[in-house]
């Protein structure tokens, strides 16, 4: 599969108001064997969020994509053979087109197209 070289997504580039919030074009994110690419349709917004806006907490880096939770639909599986062989992984029956939830991404969940481990989908 070919992955784009830039993906839309809700980031700060700077801590302050809820002005600092913008829409804007990111690298696409490394992609790894273990990895399932999820087509966003909706994310979550929290408090903690807030906090990394605002200054509370330091963002790891700018610009810094918001947002911990997400729904959308599987558009590629893992190759990891590790990974499909693991028999929680098989149990849940994933497949491209399944609708599926994304907790406590590793990659903040307001990217449109969004990379993240299995163990992170329910």
């Amino acid at each position: 599969m070919s992955y784009p070289s830039t993906v839309q997504a809700i980031a700060i580039s700077k801590t302050g108001g809820p002005e600092v919030i913008e829409k804007r074009e990111i690298s696409f994110p490394k992609v790894a064997s273990n990895n399932l690419l999820i087509k966003v349709q909706y994310f979550g917004v929290n408090f903690i969020d807030t906090y990394y806006r605002e200054g509370v907490y330091t963002p790891p880096e700018f610009p810094f994509v918001i947002g911990e939770e997400a729904a959308g639909v599987i558009v590629s599986l893992p190759t990891d053979e590790a990974v499909l062989n693991d028999p929680d992984y098989k149990k849940r029956g994933y497949k491209e087109g399944s609708r599926v939830a994304v907790v406590r991404s590793a990659v903040h969940t307001s990217i449109m197209q969004l990379l993240t481990s299995a163990n992170r989908i329910i």
